[in-house]
C-alpha cells in the first residue's frame, strides 16, 4: 500500500523529524484550515488510516501511535467518530489478510485506544468477533441475537404508526391536526437527543412555507423560536473584555430568516429584521448572500433589458418556482419600490456580491440616461441655490498649506446648510493629489523594503515623459529618495547649504534634513534595474527635454502656476536621478552611458546647463583618474610636482570639451569669452573652489560631544558602548581625512585657474558687452539651477576678481546683476526664485564685507584690475583717465544698487501680477540678510509691502502670507538699518553742464553728475566709441529737464509708485538722481 500523506521517510525518522512532519499535516493544514472542510475531513481521515496501517504492518510501534493518536484527539469534538470509521475499516481489511500478526496489531492497537474512542462507538462499527475479542461483549452469538430481535422490534413499531397515520389522514380527522401531532412528536422524541446540536435546515423551511402560505402567524411561531438578538457592537465589546470570542449558540430566528430569504417571502423576512438592530441580521454572511440572491432574481428582467453592457452575454437567473414569491421587476418604478428598499436592509453588506453590486450601478446610470430627458430638470438648473456651486468651487481651487484655516472658515459658511453634497463635492477635488502623493510615497517605501521588478515602474515613467506627461515623476522622485536618501529642497539652512559643498560624508551628516539609513542594498537594486534595462540615460535626456516641454508644449493649456509647479517637479528630479547616477555608477559606467556634451546638446536637444549637469562628474572622475595615473608613474612626487600633474590631467582631458563647446554657440561669443573659459566655469563646482572649514569643524564637534555623552551615559551596556564609540571615532577620523583630501585638491584647482586666468577673457569687443555675454551664458543659467549652484555662481564671480583676471570688470559685472532684476524675477518658477535670491545674497554679502570696512576694501579690491575706472573730464576731448575706485565713491555705487533693487521690488509689488509679486517677496526674503541696510529705502519697502497684505488678504491668501511673513522678519532687521548718511557720505547736488552716463544694460538712466566730484565720469572702456559718447550725452540732456524722476527699469516710473505717504524716499529719489548719476 502506497502511502499518500505519510512518506516512508517520516516513518523511518520518526523520533528525529518525522513525528514533527506528521502534525502539521493533522494541526495545521488540515483541521484548522476552516474554508474546505469536506477536504480536511477525508484529508484527516486517510492521514490517520495511514498511521494506523503503519503500527498494524510493525512499522511504527504501536505504543507510539497509540499516543500520537491520543494527542490529535483534542483537535475536533468528532475525533472519536473519526478514528472508529477508521477502525472499522481496518477491521474489514484486516479480516481477509492471512498475515496473523496483522490482525494482533490491529486488536493491540484498538485495545489501548479505548480510552479515546467510546464503547457504543466501536459497537456500532466493528464486528461482534473484533468486540468478543477485546472483551466488549461476552459471546459474539448472543449480540447478533439481541440486535435481531432490537431490529424486528423498531420494524414492526414503524409499520403499525405509518398505519394510524394513514387512517388519520383519510378519516375526517382534519389533516393539519395530523401535521401538528407530527411535529409534537418529532419535537418531544427528537431534540432532546441532542439538546445542543443545531437545528436542521428542513425544519426552517418547513416553518417558512407555512409563514408563506399563511397556515400559521409569525406572532404565533415568533415566541417559541430560541436565540438572543444582541447589537453587534455590545457582543464584541463584551467578549473583548472578557479577553475571548466565544462561539454564539444557535439563532433560530436568523435560521428562520434565511430560510424566508431562500424562497423569495420578504414581507415576513422584512417584520423580523425589523424586530432587530439595523444590519444585525445582514452581518451574518449567510443571510448577506441570501438577501443578494433574492436581489438578482427581482432586478434580473429590467437588468437584461436596459443595463447589460454591449458584449456581455452573463449567467441567466432561474426564478422561483414559488407563485408566493415577490415579482421581479419590469420598470423602473417597481425598481424604486421593492429593491431600494431591500437594498437598505442590506447596507454595507452588499460587498459579499460585486456582481450584484455592478448590477446596481449599472441599473442606476441607465435610470440616470433616462430621467436626464427629462425637461424638469431644465427649471431645476437656474435656481438661485445653484450659486453655491460656484462659490464652492473658489475656495478649493485657492487652498494652499498656508491659508488652511481661511479656506475652512469659507467652506464651511457654505456647507451650513447642507454639508452632505458639499463636503462630497470637495472631497473629489481634493484627493487627487493627496492620492498621488500618497501613491508616490508607498511606492518609494515598497521599493526600498523589499525586492520588487523596478523596471516596470523605471519603464511606465519613461513612456509617460515621451508622451509629454510629466504629473508622475512624482513617483520617480519618492523611489529614488527612499532608495537612495537623497533629498532635493531649496530651504536649506545655511549650514546645510554649506556642508552640502564638502564631501560625500559631510553631506550625508550635514546636509539633509532627516536621517539618511543604510541604503546602500536598496541603491544598489536602483542602479541595477537602471543599467540592465538601458534606463539610466533616457531618463535624463527626456526629463531635460520635458522641463521645455512643460512650458512651450503644454503651457497654453495650464494654469501659469500649474506650469510652474509641473517645471519644478521634472527640475528637481532631473537634479535627484542626477545626483544619484553621479554618487552611485562607477567612473567606467558613467563615461560608457554619458555622451560628449556636444552630442548632448546639439544631437539630443539637452539645455545647456543640464547637458553640463550630466557631463560635469564624468570631468571630475576623468582628471581624477588621469592624475592618479600620472601621479602613480612617478612615485614620491613633491607637492609642487603633483600639481603640475594635476594640472596636466586637467589639459588631457578638457582639450576635447574645449574643442566640443565650441559647436554650441555662434562664432561672435567667442570674440568675447574664450571656451577654455566657459567650459571651466561649467566644469566646476563648489567642491573645487572652497572648503567648508566651519562645517567640518561643526560636525566633528557634535561628534565629540556626542563620544562625550556616551561616556557618562551610565545606563548603557559596556558593549554597547564601546561600539558606539568606535563608530563616532571613526566617523570623526573620516570627516578630518575628507576635509584634509578637499584641502589638497582646492589647492590644485585654484593653482590651474591662476595659469589660466590671463587667456580666459579676450580684449576684442568692449567690456560691457563681455560681461553681457558672461553673465547671459554663465551666471544666469547656472544661478537658478540649484542652490549649490547658486552660490557657486556668486562665489565664481569672487575668484574671478581674486584671480585679478584681465579684462574683467568686476564693478560693471555686480553693476547690471543689481540695476535690472524684474525680467529675471518674472521669469522664474517658485524654486527658480528661491535660488536667484541666494544668488543676490552671496553677492550681496560680498559687496556688503567691501562696503563695511576701509582696509577690508582697500585690501581686496584697492589695487585689482576689476575696480579700475576711466574718468572723462568735463570739456576736455584729449582723452581719459583711468583711476582706481576710492573707498568713497564704491560706497555711493553700493547705495546706488540698493536703490535701484528698491525700485525693482516696488515695481513687481505694484503690477498686480501673482508671479511679480510672489517671486520678488521669495527673493526680497532670502536677502534679507544683506539688503536693506538704508533705513529709508527699507521703510519704503515696509509701506508697500504692507499695502500687498491690505490687498491679498481676501483676494489671494497664498500672497498675503508670504508678505507677512516678510513683513514681520523686516521689522526685526530694522534695528541693523542705518541712517542714509550713515551709509555713503551724502553732498548737496549741484548740476553740471556735462554729465557723464554709463550704458548698462536695458534700464539706461542719464544722471546730472555731482559737484563734488566734478572730474568724475562714467566706467567706460578704454576703446568706447565717440558715437556711444554722443548717445548718452544726448540721454543726459534729455534727462536734465526731469532730475526729480526716476528712470525704473523699464524706463516708466516716477517717485510716486513707491509710496506716497513717505517724503523722506521722495527726497533721496531726487537726490540719487544727482549724486549718483555720475558712477556706473
Amino acid at each position: 500500500m502506497a502511502a499518500l500523506i505519510l512518506p516512508s521517510d517520516w516513518i523511518k525518522n520518526w523520533d528525529k523529524s518525522g513525528k514533527n512532519e506528521f502534525m502539521p499535516v493533522d494541526a495545521k493544514a488540515v483541521i484548522e484550515s476552516a474554508v474546505c472542510v469536506c477536504v480536511c475531513f477525508v484529508d484527516l481521515q486517510t492521514a490517520l488510516y495511514e498511521l494506523c496501517w503503519h503500527a498494524i504492518q510493525g512499522n511504527l510501534k504501536v505504543d507510539v501511535a497509540v499516543s500520537l493518536l491520543a494527542d490529535v484527539m483534542e483537535l475536533r469534538d468528532d475525533m472519536p467518530s473519526i478514528l472508529a470509521d477508521v477502525f472499522c475499516i481496518l477491521d474489514i481489511e484486516t479480516g481477509c489478510l492471512e498475515e496473523k500478526h496483522k490482525r494482533d496489531h490491529f486488536t493491540q492497537l484498538v485495545g489501548a485506544c479505548l480510552i479515546c474512542v467510546p464503547d457504543g462507538m466501536l459497537k456500532e462499527r466493528l464486528d461482534p468477533e473484533t468486540l468478543e475479542s477485546l472483551g466488549l461483549i461476552k459471546q459474539a452469538q448472543q449480540f447478533n441475537q439481541k440486535i435481531v430481535k432490537i431490529k424486528t422490534k423498531l420494524f414492526n413499531l414503524l409499520h403499525i404508526v405509518n398505519v394510524i397515520l394513514r387512517s388519520w389522514v383519510c378519516s375526517p380527522f382534519s389533516w393539519t391536526r395530523s401535521l401538528s401531532v407530527i411535529m409534537f412528536i418529532w419535537c418531544f422524541f427528537w431534540f432532546p437527543q441532542e439538546p445542543n446540536g443545531e437545528t436542521p435546515s428542513s425544519l426552517y423551511h418547513i416553518a417558512a412555507a407555512l409563514l408563506q402560505h399563511n397556515l400559521i402567524a409569525l406572532e404565533d411561531l415568533y415566541v417559541h423560536v430560541s436565540g438572543r438578538v444582541v447589537s453587534v457592537l455590545v457582543v464584541l465589546s463584551s467578549d473583548l473584555a472578557k479577553g475571548k470570542l466565544e462561539i454564539p449558540p444557535d439563532n433560530q430566528k436568523l435560521g428562520l430568516l434565511e430560510a424566508l430569504l431562500r424562497i423569495g417571502d420578504w414581507q415576513h423576512a422584512q417584520s423580523i429584521m425589523d424586530q432587530m438592530p439595523a444590519f444585525y441580521a445582514t452581518s451574518h454572511k449567510a443571510i448577506a448572500i441570501a438577501l443578494c440572491q433574492l436581489l438578482h432574481l427581482i432586478v434580473e428582467p429590467l437588468y437584461r433589458r436596459a443595463a447589460v453592457p454591449k458584449g456581455a452575454k452573463g449567467g441567466l437567473m432561474t426564478p422561483l418556482r414559488n407563485k408566493q414569491a415577490l415579482r421581479p421587476a419590469e420598470s423602473f418604478d417597481d425598481l424604486s419600490r421593492g429593491v431600494f428598499t431591500m437594498l437598505c436592509y442590506l447596507g454595507p453588506h452588499l460587498s459579499h456580491d460585486p456582481i450584484l453590486f455592478a448590477k446596481v450601478v449599472r441599473l442606476g446610470k441607465s435610470f440616470m440616461k433616462e430621467v436626464r430627458t427629462d425637461t424638469r430638470w431644465l427649471s431645476v438648473s437656474v435656481i438661485n441655490c445653484l450659486l453655491c456651486a460656484t462659490s464652492s468651487g473658489f475656495s478649493p481651487r485657492r487652498l494652499t498649506k498656508e491659508n488652511v484655516k481661511p479656506s475652512g472658515r469659507q467652506i464651511g459658511k457654505l456647507s451650513h446648510s447642507n454639508p452632505t453634497i458639499l463636503f462630497d463635492y470637495v472631497s473629489i477635488l481634493l484627493l487627487v493629489t493627496a492620492i498621488m502623493v500618497r501613491l508616490a510615497s508607498l511606492c518609494g517605501a515598497v521599493f526600498r523594503k523589499y525586492p520588487i521588478e523596478l523596471a516596470g515602474l523605471l519603464q511606465y515613467v519613461t513612456n509617460q515623459l515621451k508622451a509629454g506627461k510629466s504629473f508622475d515623476l512624482l513617483i520617480l522622485k519618492e523611489v529614488v529618495q527612499k532608495m537612495a536618501g537623497i533629498e532635493i529642497t531649496d530651504e536649506m539652512t545655511v549650514e546645510q547649504l554649506e556642508a552640502m559643498t564638502g564631501g560625500e560624508q559631510l553631506k550625508a551628516e550635514g546636509g539633509y534634513f532627516g536621517q539618511i539609513r543604510n541604503t546602500k542594498k536598496s541603491s544598489q537594486r536602483l542602479k541595477d534595474a537602471l543599467l540592465d534595462h538601458e534606463l539610466a540615460l533616457p531618463l535624463c535626456l527626456l526629463m531635460a527635454q520635458q522641463r521645455n516641454g512643460v512650458v512651450f508644449s503644454e503651457g497654453g493649456e495650464k494654469h501659469l502656476k500649474l506650469v510652474g509647479k509641473l517645471y519644478d517637479q521634472c527640475h528637481d528630479t532631473l537634479v535627484q536621478f542626477g545626483g544619484f547616477l553621479a554618487s552611485n555608477l562607477s567612473t567606467e559606467d558613467y563615461i560608457k552611458r554619458v555622451p560628449s556634451i556636444d552630442v548632448l546638446c546639439n544631437q539630443f536637444h539637452t539645455p545647456h546647463d543640464a547637458a553640463f549637469f550630466l557631463s560635469r562628474p564624468m570631468y571630475a572622475h576623468q582628471i581624477l583618474s588621469k592624475y592618479d595615473e600620472l601621479k602613480k608613474a612617478e612615485k614620491g612626487s613633491r607637492q609642487q610636482q603633483k600639481v603640475h600633474k594635476y594640472i596636466a590631467a586637467c589639459e588631457q582631458i578638457m582639450a576635447p570639451v574645449h574643442e566640443a563647446v565650441v559647436s554650441l554657440h555662434l562664432p561672435r561669443v567667442w570674440d568675447d569669452l574664450r571656451p577654455q573659459f566657459y567650459a571651466t566655469f561649467w566644469s566646476l563646482t563648489m567642491y573645487d573652489l572652497a572648503v567648508p572649514h566651519n562645517a567640518y569643524d561643526r560636525e566633528v564637534n557634535k561628534l565629540k560631544i556626542q563620544i562625550k555623552g556616551i561616556e557618562e551615559n551610565t545606563e548603557m551596556p559596556l558593549n554597547k558602548k564601546k561600539k558606539e564609540k568606535e563608530r563616532c571615532t571613526a566617523l570623526q577620523d573620516k570627516l578630518q581625512e575628507e576635509e584634509k583630501k578637499q584641502l589638497e585638491h582646492v589647492q590644485r584647482v585654484l593653482h590651474r585657474l591662476k595659469l589660466e586666468k590671463d587667456n580666459w577673457l579676450l580684449a576684442k569687443s568692449t567690456k560691457n558687452e563681455t560681461i553681457t555675454k558672461f553673465l547671459q551664458l554663465c551666471i544666469f543659467p547656472r544661478c537658478v539651477f540649484s542652490a549649490i549652484d547658486a552660490v557657486y555662481c556668486a562665489r565664481f564671480v569672487e575668484l574671478v576678481h581674486q584671480q585679478k583676471t584681465p579684462n574683467f570688470c568686476t564693478l560693471l559685472c555686480y553693476d547690471r546683476v543689481f540695476s535690472d532684476i524684474i525680467y529675471t524675477v518674472a521669469s522664474c518658477t517658485e524654486n527658480e526664485s528661491r535660488r536667484y535670491g541666494r544668488f543676490l545674497c552671496c553677492m550681496l554679502e560680498t559687496v556688503t564685507r567691501w562696503h563695511s570696512d576701509r582696509a577690508i576694501y582697500e585690501k581686496e579690491c584697492g589695487n585689482y584690475p576689476g575696480f579700475l575706472t576711466i574718468f572723462r573730464a568735463s570739456g576736455f576731448d584729449g582723452g581719459n583717465k583711468a583711476d582706481q575706485l576710492d573707498y568713497e565713491n564704491f560706497r555711493h555705487v553700493v547705495h546706488k544698487w540698493h536703490y535701484k533693487l528698491t525700485k525693482a521690488s516696488v515695481h513687481c509689488l505694484e503690477t498686480g501680477e501673482y508671479t511679480h509679486i510672489r517671486n520678488i517677496l521669495i527673493v526680497l526674503t532670502k536677502i534679507l540678510p544683506w539688503y536693506p541696510k538704508v533705513l529709508n529705502l527699507g521703510q519704503a519697502l515696509e509701506c508697500r509691502v504692507h499695502k500687498i497684505c491690505q490687498e491679498e488678504k481676501e483676494k489671494r491668501p497664498d500672497l498675503y502670507a508670504l508678505a507677512m511673513g516678510y513683513s514681520g522678519q523686516l521689522k526685526g532687521r530694522k534695528v541693523h538699518m542705518v541712517p542714509e548718511n550713515e551709509f555713503h557720505h551724502k553732498e548737496q547736488p549741484v548740476r553740471s553742464a556735462t554729465p557723464g552716463t554709463l550704458q548698462n544694460g536695458p534700464g539706461n538712466t542719464g544722471k546730472p553728475a555731482s559737484a563734488g566730484k566734478a572730474e568724475e565720469g562714467a566706467i567706460e572702456d578704454s576703446d568706447k566709441s565717440k558715437d556711444k559718447s554722443q548717445a548718452a550725452q544726448k540721454t543726459a540732456s534729455k534727462n536734465s529737464t526731469a532730475a526729480n524722476k526716476v528712470s525704473s527699469s523699464n524706463g516708466s516710473s516716477t517717485p510716486n509708485r513707491y509710496c506716497t505717504q513717505d517724503p523722506t524716499f521722495h527726497a533721496a529719489q531726487a537726490q540719487n538722481d544727482v549724486l549718483l548719476s555720475s558712477l556706473i
